[in-house]
């Protein structure tokens, strides 16, 4: 394989948190009214911080050489807590192709943890299904889920699943911001843990970082993952 059979992106890369190496995968406000294949394609301006990298570029990433997730989540203030920023990384993250609308597979626990020195060990405020087995498909309005979940959030796309009587699961990291302090249908902005939050960030770093090379890594775990893509 040449340059030439590659496709190349622009993209973002934080080069200071635990060590470096973390593509920005979703960050912004941008993500109401896209369609289907805007989400697939992907949209933004890395440089300024507003993008969704494409399900497809994520799904090349994922499928390439085991991929960990980390969600960085800046949370609204309450009584209980001040306003503060929590990350939960997720070992192995892999979004499936197209046949399977992208379907997300997490086939570990994450690690959680507030930043301020108040903080207590943060619980994992998307995950609500079985991580050993294949998660939600990524739903948009006009690809819809089976409770219509993407117009409840001014038409935004994501994993939406279905977790007890919350139709539409825990989280929504692509949904629109939310004015923090504004009882304006919280439900239905940027979610996290079935709350309301300020901001999100998502990042992936190659599992084995800084070996960009499955084959190197010995991790019995990363090599089932990619047998299994």
């Amino acid at each position: 394989m040449t340059d030439e059979d590659l496709t190349w992106i622009e993209v973002f890369c934080d080069m200071e948190s635990y060590g470096g190496g973390w593509t920005l995968m979703a960050h912004g406000n941008e993500s109401g009214g896209k369609t289907f294949n805007d989400y697939v394609n992907g949209f933004g301006d890395p440089i300024s911080l507003n993008v969704w990298l494409g399900l497809e570029n994520i799904h090349s990433m994922t499928t390439t050489t085991p991929t960990s997730l980390r969600v960085v989540v800046q949370q609204c203030a309450t009584e209980t807590y001040p306003d503060e920023t929590e990350e939960c990384i997720y070992p192995f993250f892999k979004v499936s192709d197209l046949k399977t609308q992208y379907s997300v597979f997490i086939n570990s626990s994450s690690i959680c943890n507030g930043t301020t020195s108040e903080s207590q060990k943060r619980v994992d405020g998307w995950i609500s299904w079985n991580p050993s087995k294949i998660g939600p498909k990524f739903s948009t309005f006009d690809k819809k889920h089976e409770y219509n979940c993407s117009s409840k959030y001014f038409n935004t796309g994501w994993w939406f699943n279905k977790n007890g009587n919350n139709l539409c699961g825990n989280a929504n990291l692509n949904g629109l911001r939310y004015p923090c302090g504004r009882n304006v249908g919280q439900d239905m902005y940027l979610t996290w843990n079935r709350n309301p939050i300020a901001d999100a960030y998502m990042y992936l770093r190659p599992y084995g970082f800084p070996n960009y090379d499955y084959h190197y890594t010995n991790d019995p775990a990363a090599q089932l993952l990619l047998m299994n893509k």
